[in-house]
């Protein structure tokens, strides 16, 4: 059931498959400091749950960070921006957000009716060194959904997480440990079948190291991830999804080539070995895997109204069960950011990977993601946008296909340093085909559902 939040930029805060207008993430996208990337690899990490991980993670943290350049949304604005407040030689910026609106389907059915008035309120603290070498940051979060309607659906959200790089000259160590407790929603991704929101817990540690030589360098990173599930409940029945358990290894080297400042070509090779703790449904083989990807392509800032990253390359992938066929795949990432002017920022994204399933009866799935923003500053106070997205899951053995389409727009009040106003629609359309859309009932999601959220959001910073 595999969470399809990929990354920063492509679906809610637990709420399905529509544009995430978290009102606390122009803050978040400002406490940049000079920590690093661990590598482009890391961005393609599989399963899919890893990309939960990295919903809720301030880009401050090394090997999280995934803002390409400065856009109307994280630009500082000095007038408007909360000081934090410093202790000794770090700087600590604590925020709060409530939010109150309506879901028109909190659990993605297809058939009945599931809408209800919510209520969500997300708090976060980070921590930031200011020291002129080395650095440090720690953070904290929590994100609360209340359903007044749709009871069984409210679920709670929480990570905490340290990171920090060390300077060796030209050379960088970076580390970073994050756990997260969180809740798979009945409307995402690979999510089909279910009927209430499925808890579960991650531990993820990242270790990379950048060595310069002239215009080259080399980023030799480690991830470990492991992911423990909770219980599922569909029509009341309640399953163990303990066969979900898995520790996920993987092991990589980025290697970049300057052709001038801020003009690099990047290969990424890419190891990993997804060892499952859990014994498998009855009569259902083994899932572990071991794999590589291999990718390459450019990052470039082509001006200073436009900057891109693209790789492409190829994803293998063999099970030790000879039951279960060898998975591959052409697979890519795409970022291009485009300023036309000091007002506007449009924001393209794409991936296509390829997915661990959470249904027993299939291995996985191609997944291919596309994501459009247009950010603009109306005011220097006021600040538009609007999202439009797409997102594909393509199920090995023909099991199905299933679609999300995604569209929403925000206008936010920045009132003064420490209070900001928010205003949001969005909008989500799921349509499935093949054996999962046969998996809903009136009380359980089928992969086919529409969607509106309406929220009014106030947001507070110190």
């Amino acid at each position: 059931m595999t969470d399809a939040r990929t990354l920063s930029w492509a679906g809610p805060s637990g709420r399905g498959q529509v544009p995430d207008f978290a009102p606390h993430r122009s803050a978040l996208l400002r406490l940049r400091g000079p920590l690093l990337l661990l590598g482009l690899s890391l961005a393609m990490a599989r399963p899919g749950q890893a990309q939960l991980i990295d919903e809720y993670l301030p880009p401050g943290i090394p090997g999280y960070d995934t803002d390409l350049a400065v856009t109307v949304q994280s630009r500082l604005r000095p007038a408007y921006e909360p000081p934090g407040v410093r202790v000794g030689n770090f700087i600590i910026r604590p925020e709060a957000t409530e939010s109150f609106g309506f879901n028109s389907n909190v659990a993605g059915l297809s058939k009945g009716y599931s809408g209800s008035p919510e209520l969500e309120t997300r708090a976060a603290v980070s921590a930031d060194s200011d020291w002129s070498i080395h650095g440090i940051n720690a953070f904290a979060n929590v994100d609360q959904l209340r359903y007044f309607d749709q009871p069984t659906q409210n679920q709670t959200n929480w990570q905490a997480g340290i990171g920090g790089h060390y300077d060796l000259g030209r050379d960088q160590i970076t580390a970073v440990y994050t756990h997260s407790n969180l809740n798979q929603s009945p409307l995402n991704i690979d999510s089909f079948g279910i009927s209430t929101p499925v808890p579960y817990q991650t531990d993820d540690v990242r270790l990379g190291y950048t060595t310069m030589f002239g215009r080259y360098s080399f980023t030799p990173n480690f991830e470990f991830t492991a992911f423990r599930f909770g219980d599922e409940v569909a029509n009341g029945v309640t399953t163990s999804q303990s066969f979900r358990n898995r520790d996920l290894f993987q092991g990589g080297l980025t290697m970049r080539y300057e052709l001038a400042e801020r003009r690099d070509v990047v290969v990424v090779l890419n190891g990993f070995d997804n060892d499952y703790t859990g014994a498998p449904p009855p009569g259902q083989p083994v899932r572990d895997s071991t794999g590589f990807d291999i990718l390459a392509g450019l990052d470039y800032l082509w001006s200073g109204a436009l900057r891109f990253r693209v790789l492409g390359g190829y994803e293998y992938r063999t099970f030790e069960s000879p039951q279960l066929k060898t998975q591959a795949a052409p697979v890519a990432q795409a970022s291009v950011i485009w300023t036309p002017t000091g007002l506007t920022t449009v924001t393209a994204t794409a991936t296509r990977a390829i997915e661990d399933s959470s249904d027993e009866f299939t291995v996985g799935y191609t997944f291919n993601t596309a994501r459009i923003t247009v950010d603009h500053e109306l005011y220097r106070n006021v600040i538009l946008e609007a999202v439009g997205s797409v997102q594909n899951a393509d199920y090995a053995q023909n099991f199905g296909i299933q679609t999300i389409y995604g569209a929403g727009a925000s206008a936010t009040w920045l009132i003064n340093r420490n209070l900001r106003l928010i205003g949001s629609y969005a909008f989500a359309r799921s349509t499935a085909t093949g054996e999962i859309a046969g998996a809903g009932t009136a009380a359980v999601s089928s992969g086919k559902y529409t969607q509106n959220i309406y929220l009014l959001s106030i947001h507070v910073a110190l």
